[in-house]
């Protein structure tokens, strides 16, 4: 980097994604089994505020957009952090499941606020080259805390219990993001600086011909919300991320198979893992090809990795821990893929707009299988018909990318 702040932006930008994504999201698997069985409820009851979680952060993104864009990004973000820690703190004081469901629909609100919207926004503001692969890197963050932090949460609701399990990560959501909030800025004009790879020296003046441009074509965008391209992006956004909420389920699904829960612990910190380094190849394949490519890739190596998990048993420990890491290749489709592809699409001025709304689309696709695979094994008693459904999800997913690309070489619709 040219200057040391847009290293600042970056490493802010990663611990707000591991507290917001990796740990509100990506282990919150840990906690469903030991909470169901406290009180008394099913484990889709209990997975269900996951899901109630993923819908208030996707329907809020398109008012965090007009936030950002207006408000001081580091009060909003530091608002978003208080708040999530303070409710995820309460979570561990809950005695039944309708208190969940409250806190995890105000958790879902705050950390929406330091969350994937307005990382990708600030993103998208810092850095014109690298793009992709700065993405990849932050997004990557996410996968770091699942790998760290779900062995670690695990061991502790078996020792400790899941409420102060809770108690715990609230005190680690405010050490890691705390700072952050305190030293983000959402564009580099406000340190006197210039996005890394932007060489025009007049960039206030640039920047003021695109919001006068982007106010005359606000109708235009509008318009761009119900072309047959975004509709295809949205639907293959949501069939790629609907596969993510299995991989909570893996601690559950390793049960079933015969093994321990801190078996089933290690193969989803396997997925982190796959997590953490797909999202690095994906930035990078982003920059060096096309994100369509890209994300065509993650997609066909995360379906191989589900169909190992579905056709392997439990004494074929390793295979698993190694399908798991190949399975992780689908958390960098809804993270880096989605957004990417939007923006090669749309470009960089409808970037910002579609994508907050590409976000409601996806955080329900992301956020209905919590539910929806719990209910499911409540029903069969398996977790395998989920399994099943996924790669179908998979496979549809890598379809409408290439319908997608296929558009891409003809006048948007």
């Amino acid at each position: 980097m040219k200057n040391r702040y847009h290293i600042v932006i970056v490493i802010a930008c990663c611990f707000l994604t591991a507290t917001s994504v990796g740990i509100c999201f990506n282990t919150s698997g840990v906690f469903f089994t030991p909470v169901a069985e406290s009180l008394g409820v099913g484990r889709g009851t209990s997975a269900m505020q996951a899901t109630l979680s993923g819908l208030v952060a996707g329907f809020i993104s398109p008012v965090l957009v007009k936030l950002f864009e207006k408000q001081n990004a580091r009060w909003l973000i530091l608002g978003g952090v208080l708040v999530t820690a303070l409710s995820t703190a309460l979570m561990g004081l809950c005695t039944n499941i309708p208190q969940f469901y409250i806190l995890v629909i105000i958790r879902g609100a705050s950390h929406s606020f330091c969350g994937a919207v307005p990382i990708t926004m600030i993103i998208n503001n810092w850095f014109e080259k690298m793009h992709g692969t700065i993405t990849g890197i932050v997004f990557s963050f996410s996968g770091i805390a699942g790998v760290v932090l779900n062995p670690l949460f695990s061991s502790l609701i078996e020792s400790s219990g899941w409420q102060n399990t809770y108690f715990i990560t609230a005190g680690i959501i405010l050490v890691l993001s705390l700072p952050c909030a305190l030293l983000i800025r959402y564009r580099p004009a406000e340190m006197e600086l210039l996005p890394y790879g932007r060489i025009t020296p007049d960039v206030r003046r640039t920047e003021a011909a695109v919001t006068a441009i982007s106010a005359e074509n606000a109708a235009g965008k509008k318009k761009l919300l119900f072309s047959s391209t975004f509709i295809l992006i949205c639907a293959f956004g949501v069939f790629g991320v609907f596969t993510t909420g299995i991989g909570q389920f893996l601690p559950s699904y390793a049960e079933e198979l015969g093994t321990s829960l801190s078996f089933g612990a290690s193969m989803l910190s396997a997925a982190m893992a796959g997590n953490i380094g797909f999202k690095f190849v994906i930035g990078a394949l982003c920059d060096r090809f096309k994100p369509i490519v890209a994300s065509t890739c993650m997609l066909l190596i995360s379906c191989v990795g589900l169909v190992i998990i579905f056709w392997t048993g439990a004494d074929a420990a390793l295979t698993l821990m190694l399908a798991s890491f190949l399975y992780g290749a689908v958390y960098s489709v809804g993270a880096v893929g989605v957004p990417l592809v939007t923006r090669y699409i749309f470009g960089t001025e409808n970037y910002a707009y579609l994508y907050s709304y590409t976000t409601v689309i996806i955080n329900i696709g992301a956020t209905i299988p919590f539910a929806l695979i719990g209910f499911t094994y409540d029903v069969f008693l398996t977790y395998k018909v989920a399994f099943a459904g996924c790669i179908v999800m998979l496979f549809l997913a890598i379809v409408l990318l290439q319908i997608i690309r296929l558009k891409r070489k003809a006048p948007v619709s």
